[in-house]
């Protein structure tokens, strides 16, 4: 993953896929007062087991969307708000996996994701679309080609949307 320590300040994490990365996706954080901050992150896909951890006082900030209104144009997951970022995780249960879908602002989660006081995706992206993200992992969660071509046959059951990944 991505890591920001002590003094690293106003640096931005926009249109980037993180994915399967050990310990978390993006970490934030210091110590002895001295703290990453005024960073900017939107507009990106964590798919990790620990998406994002910030390690810095609630008086610290780090804009984790645009921190205004979506911007009108094709997000990371295709949807039409660029604003937050997409979080999910492999066993379903990362923010926008289970985020209640925002009216009228579609492919927008109804809730903000939190992280702390100051550092908060006001616009966190839902994938409304119905479309499935599918990644092939060894039982130790490394990449399953190992460098290889790999073309999995997948099917899905029509009569409870489970995958099937052959």
């Amino acid at each position: 993953g991505i890591e920001w320590l002590l003094n690293s300040n106003s640096n931005q994490l926009i249109n980037s896929r993180l994915f399967n990365n050990g310990d978390f996706g993006l970490r934030i954080s210091g110590w002895s007062n001295i703290y990453p901050s005024d960073n900017k992150v939107y507009n990106n896909y964590f798919f990790n087991r620990n998406n994002v951890e910030i390690n810095t006082p609630n008086t610290i900030t780090n804009e984790m969307s645009t921190n205004i209104d979506c911007i009108s144009g094709p997000n990371i997951i295709g949807g039409s708000c660029i604003g937050g970022n997409f979080y999910s995780k492999i066993d379903g249960s990362g923010f926008s996996d289970h985020c209640t879908e925002a009216l009228p602002q579609p492919g927008v989660c109804d809730e903000p994701n939190e992280f702390h006081d100051n550092a908060i995706d006001n616009y966190p992206l839902k994938n409304g679309q119905n479309t499935a993200f599918i990644s092939v992992l060894s039982d130790d969660d490394t990449n399953y080609n190992n460098g290889h071509s790999f073309a999995p046959s997948i099917a899905v059951d029509a009569s409870n949307g489970h995958i099937h990944v052959v």
